[in-house]
């Protein structure tokens, strides 16, 4: 009885010990996918998001019109009041953007991210200091008057971001 104990132990030793080989060699796999798509696939939104190929003006009913502008420049503490206004152009969006009475123009298209495909505003900006662009995502208030809250980077300012805050006015086409 003692021999038949003793042999049933060894096979579920054995058994358990192959079991948990296998387990590792599952998380190995599952380590080694893990590190090659960190390489390979870059981060970020890229990929993430679709820019429609047509350009529908109407895709979001409401954005066109004037809006009050707060913002801090992208790198720096240096905060700046304006307006801005959205416009409707052939391929995307016309911006116009009022800074202490210095115009700049720019367009803007509106990207559909990740599988719910929520709406982001992209812009771009020609600005004094170059190319500013910026990533916008929408909500609107009781009144259903657009808000929009844009992360802002110069071309060529590296990694340094920004913050711009866009409020739409009633009434003001």
């Amino acid at each position: 009885m003692s021999r038949i104990a003793t042999q049933e132990g060894i096979d579920i030793r054995a058994r358990w010990q192959s079991k948990r080989a296998s387990w590792r060699a599952c998380i190995g796999r599952v380590a080694v996918y893990l590190l090659v798509s960190v390489w390979v696939v870059p981060a970020g939104a890229d990929g993430l998001c679709e820019r429609l190929q047509d350009f529908e003006p109407d895709s979001l009913p409401g954005l066109l019109g004037e809006y009050d502008l707060i913002g801090r420049v992208p790198g720096s503490a240096e905060a700046y009041v304006g307006r801005l206004h959205i416009g409707s152009g052939e391929q995307g969006y016309r911006l116009r953007r009022t800074l202490d009475g210095e115009r700049t123009e720019g367009s803007a298209w509106v990207e559909y991210c990740s599988a719910d495909r929520y709406p982001v505003l992209v812009l771009s900006l020609d600005t004094p200091r170059g190319p500013l662009l910026g990533r916008c995502f929408f909500r609107t208030n009781g009144d259903n008057y657009y808000l929009l809250s844009c992360y802002t980077r110069y071309r060529d300012g590296g990694d340094l971001e920004g913050l711009e805050a866009m409020f739409q006015l009633p009434g003001a086409a």
